[in-house]
């Protein structure tokens, strides 16, 4: 199981990215301003509005997340930070 998993729409729907590692430009992945929905299995994880952790960034731990409100289709970056 990966340690996040972003969605495309909310409550967990449309396509999904997962992933184990950081990923500072997320442009590199065709998945760049789409996430609208956030699994964390394990750790603590920040996203960013821009690529390389820049622009507005939030931090959210394990949990799941069926709806990021003011940052829907807003994340070009992450990284765990614990």
């Amino acid at each position: 199981m990966a340690a996040v998993v972003l969605y495309n729409d909310i409550n967990f729907g449309g396509d999904s990215l997962a992933s184990d590692d950081d990923i500072f430009d997320m442009s590199a992945t065709n998945y760049n301003d789409k996430t609208s929905s956030i699994k964390v299995n394990s750790g603590r994880w920040r996203f960013c509005s821009d690529a390389n952790l820049s622009g507005a960034c939030f931090e959210i731990s394990e949990g799941e997340y069926p709806q990021i409100q003011n940052d829907n289709d807003r994340i070009s970056s992450f990284k765990r930070i614990g």
